[in-house]
């Protein structure tokens, strides 16, 4: 028998899952990774590669991110 306290962790899990796949529909164009954190090392040293990249590659945004009118 499942517990009244493991339900809710089980919702809050199931609305959770939905929250991110709704962000991702939503907002997926504007993602240039994503990192899913199911080994640390490994997403950490992921992560520290995107910063360097950020770092020494030329970036681009459009031009009225920069100057308004």
């Amino acid at each position: 028998m499942q517990s009244l306290a493991s339900f809710y962790e089980d919702e809050d899990l199931q609305a959770t899952i939905e929250e991110s796949a709704r962000l991702h529909r939503t907002y997926e164009k504007y993602f240039d990774m994503i990192l899913v954190n199911n080994n640390f090392e490994k997403t950490f040293e992921d992560l520290k590669e995107a910063l360097d990249a950020l770092s020494t590659e030329a970036q681009w945004v459009p031009i009225n991110w920069v100057f308004s009118d």
